[in-house]
């Protein structure tokens, strides 16, 4: 299996088709980030550069397919790997009743410095700092969680 990794580009372009998508085509949203499901071009009434571009997705028989799994989290969108991924080395994809569900619960951590050990995608590190912490470090011992946890903290 070829590993695929996000690459940097316009982080704030991208992040902004991702909102726009999630507010204006939910629908699409879930098909690819969520579902997995390839989409044709023509159904995504947006410019997809930005995520081509990131690695985000790729296009097979003119069908935009997904790499990553995204979820929104409050105001910010955290990617993983789908449930599909059967590398040694997967960022597990964020569960409603597990990571989620911690993530939610993040008390305010205002001039708090928080340590995020076997960070993963990073979302409860991201999520603290969002949340005020005077200093956060995630750390991780897959190379690949570190990249996909480094990408989500500039998403």
């Amino acid at each position: 299996m070829k590993k695929i990794t996000p690459k940097y580009g316009n982080i704030k372009l991208l992040r902004s088709l991702l909102y726009k998508m999630f507010q204006t085509q939910y629908q699409i949203f879930h098909l690819l980030f969520i579902s997995e499901q390839k989409v044709p071009i023509n159904d995504i009434k947006t410019d997809i550069r930005p995520l081509l571009e990131s690695n985000i997705c790729c296009i097979i028989d003119n069908k935009i397919k997904s790499n990553f799994r995204i979820t929104k989290i409050y105001e910010t969108f955290i990617l993983t790997d789908f449930p599909s991924y059967n590398g040694k080395d997967r960022v597990w994809y964020l569960l409603e009743d597990e990571s989620i569900l911690f993530a939610k619960n993040i008390p305010d951590c205002s001039d708090k410095n928080v340590l995020d050990i076997g960070s993963g995608s990073g979302v409860l590190a991201i999520i603290a700092s969002l949340n005020n912490a005077k200093s956060v470090i995630a750390i991780d011992v897959s190379e690949r969680a570190i990249e996909i946890g480094t990408f989500n903290a500039k998403l």
